[in-house]
């Protein structure tokens, strides 16, 4: 919990090669979450700090909603 109802969160993502005899690629993304507005930033992805990033909904991603969701189950509570 970094202040009221805000957290961080630590995620990886794989993305499939489109072609199967390619390798799919991961990246890290650390995220902040303030679950009371159910809004997220990446402060950094693969280790590189995002200056300035904005708050933002998730647009209606599936991935991202269920992150939030998840993530902020308890912290709700």
């Amino acid at each position: 919990l970094i202040k009221d109802k805000e957290i961080s969160v630590l995620t990886k993502f794989y993305k499939n090669a489109q072609d199967s005899s390619k390798k799919g690629q991961s990246s890290l993304y650390l995220m902040r979450i303030n679950c009371r507005d159910k809004k997220f930033k990446d402060t950094s992805i693969n280790g590189i700090h995002q200056f300035n990033s904005k708050w933002k909904t998730s647009n209606n991603d599936e991935l991202i909603d269920v992150v939030i969701e998840r993530s902020c189950s308890e912290v709700i509570n």
